[in-house]
């Protein structure tokens, strides 16, 4: 009996020690897993902002994007609109190019302009200067010509599509990139009088033939309908 209370009175500092150990542990536990909570919400936190800004990035990233394209469109626009207004292409007729043979040609008898704006304008309605082939082609156009009494004034010069500009007399179309395979010339035709690169068609002895000139002076124009 004396042995049993013996061993009583000495196991109970032990499990006090035991508990107050576990207690302390417990805390430290605690006090941890605490920290590494608030650890653990202030990343978030900071993961939750990087995000907000960036997305706040993004979308002002794409908000100047659209800003630019719509100043870029509206640039363009403006552009052909002056474009438009400039040569009378805000409201065309629905089809400017009439019948003349088996194609179809529209005849620029307002403004006149050099070889490079006669291109481009050709190019605006949706076609090309014009670009005569053969004798047929050569001689439906020049009759029209005639018939439409445009043979009255020797200022009635015509831009054709042909040009020696890379190669000196080696004429070019345009239109295929191709060497010219017909010309109706004028006698003594082309000379290549001070640097005449472009190719018009004009009246001489009462026909239309053809004539180098220089590209920057101003001529109506004939435009193929592509």
């Amino acid at each position: 009996m004396k042995v049993i209370l013996i061993f009583l009175l000495i196991s109970i500092p032990a499990r006090q020690v035991s508990c107050e150990a576990s207690k302390e542990l417990l805390q430290y536990r605690t006090r941890s897993v605490d920290k590494c909570l608030k650890a653990g919400a202030v990343l978030i936190d900071r993961m939750i902002k990087m995000q907000t800004d960036f997305n706040e990035l993004q979308s002002s990233q794409n908000t100047n994007a659209r800003d630019k394209m719509a100043n870029i469109t509206a640039l363009i626009n403006d552009k052909f609109d002056g474009i438009d207004k400039r040569f009378n292409f805000k409201n065309p007729p629905k089809s400017p190019f009439e019948k003349i043979g088996s194609k179809y040609y529209y005849i620029e008898l307002e403004t006149k302009s050099n070889w490079f704006d006669a291109a481009h304008k050709c190019r605006q309605l949706s076609g090309h200067l014009i670009n005569l082939r053969n004798d047929r082609e050569y001689d439906n156009i020049s009759k029209h010509l005639m018939n439409s009494n445009l043979s009255a004034s020797e200022a009635n010069r015509f831009w054709l599509d042909m040009n020696d500009l890379s190669v000196e007399d080696q004429f070019l179309s345009l239109t295929t990139g191709l060497n010219v395979t017909f010309a109706h010339w004028e006698a003594n035709q082309p000379d290549d009088f001070d640097n005449e690169d472009c190719v018009e068609l004009r009246i001489k002895q009462n026909r239309f033939v053809m004539n180098d000139a220089s590209c920057e002076t101003k001529k109506y124009f004939i435009c193929q309908k592509a």
